[in-house]
């Protein structure tokens, strides 16, 4: 046993004794991840193809796939990832919005000379980056010239159909009266207010500037919300009646709005009157009470009794004429009740006067007579 050769050490191999440069390094490393990315692609398509036979084999009730996530690296038309050419049936400019929207959803390797739709800050949403994939693709409509076609396919020129047109303007025309109305009645928002405090209006009364938009935008009154309930002899509302039974205003001079500005509101014994007009107490009696009308309270009140007595007057010989008329008619019915009477004569022998041979016979009640000759 003593002359058995031993086995020498093992000597050390060429790579401890061999020094690389980081040139060759780089190469080693290199030819390296070449030679694995076959095998990786090939491994990574055998997934994708057990995938899709799984899928599609696997089906629900109706005999339909379900529905499944698309990952970012399928070879589906349908991938967030791949891009679509456009097809020549549609028109130019479809076509140029589809590229557009496409190149900015794919995941290009070099820069595109079209703009993509990533945002516009500084940091990561620059006007040029790509969306993310999980976004897909979508097209920017222009909503102004979109029109509701109330889900059908086939439009109707309103150019050639007047009856339309009409219809058309006639809404537009409505549509900017109810914004002019609703801008007098101060339902739109005010006028803007000045940074100076000098340059906006105040109230008349305790001198803030809160005014109430009602009155200021219908009325032209600058008053505040509080003032305003504090003083309802000056700022309560008058219906278009009341102000003709207490004030004695005429119809023109209601409806004149340079005159009397009036407040508009739906009639509230029914819909289907006309709207309700109502007016500011301080403005009607200014005008009342001004020598454009009649000049004072006890002038109003003095035209107010002239025209009570004038109807009383009137309502009195009125009465007196229909009982004139009364009396005349029964009169003529008692005159026709006598006319319509039937009378039969009850006839009496009467002699004959002087030397007569015949007889007369007379009525008892009317005195009707006739000579009777005997043969």
């Amino acid at each position: 046993m003593a002359s058995r050769v031993r086995t020498p050490p093992p000597a050390g191999g060429v790579g401890a004794q061999l020094q690389l440069t980081p040139e060759q390094v780089r190469q080693f490393e290199a030819n390296r991840l070449k030679g694995e990315s076959p095998i990786q692609e090939r491994e990574r398509l055998q997934r994708q193809h057990v995938q899709q036979q799984q899928q599609q084999q696997a089906t629900n009730p109706n005999g339909k796939r379900p529905l499944t996530l698309i990952p970012a690296d399928s070879t589906s038309p349908t991938a967030p990832g791949r891009r679509h050419e456009p097809s020549l049936s549609r028109t130019a400019s479809v076509a140029n919005a589809s590229n557009a929207l496409q190149n900015a959803t794919g995941s290009g390797a070099g820069p595109s000379n079209q703009k993509h739709f990533g945002g516009a800050d500084g940091k990561g949403g620059v006007d040029n980056a790509p969306l993310k994939s999980m976004i897909g693709q979508y097209v920017e409509y222009d909503l102004s010239t979109l029109k509701n076609s109330r889900g059908g396919f086939l439009l109707e020129s309103e150019e050639d159909d007047p009856r339309r047109l009409r219809e058309r303007q006639m809404q537009e025309e409505l549509r900017l009266k109810r914004l002019e109305n609703a801008r007098v009645q101060g339902q739109l928002r005010g006028a803007t207010m000045s940074l100076d405090r000098d340059q906006n209006p105040t109230c008349v009364h305790c001198g803030t500037s809160d005014l109430d938009d009602q009155l200021r935008a219908v009325f032209g009154v600058m008053c505040c919300t509080n003032c305003k309930k504090e003083r309802p002899e000056m700022y309560s509302l008058l219906t278009k009646t009341e102000c003709k039974e207490d004030y004695l205003l005429t119809e023109p001079e209601l409806r004149d709005v340079d005159l009397m500005p009036h407040l508009l509101r739906p009639n509230p014994h029914r819909p289907t009157y006309s709207n309700m007009m109502l007016f500011l107490r301080c403005q009607v009696e200014a005008f009342a009470f001004s020598d454009a009308k009649w000049g004072s309270p006890e002038a109003l009140d003095a035209e107010f009794e002239r025209r009570e007595a004038e109807k009383k007057d009137k309502k009195s010989k009125k009465f007196a004429k229909k009982l004139t008329e009364l009396r005349k008619k029964t009169r003529t019915n008692v005159w026709h009740r006598r006319q319509e009477a039937e009378h039969k004569h009850e006839f009496e022998t009467v002699p004959a006067e002087g030397d007569g041979e015949g007889t007369v016979q007379r009525c008892a009640e009317c005195g009707f007579q006739i000579d009777v000759e005997s043969f």
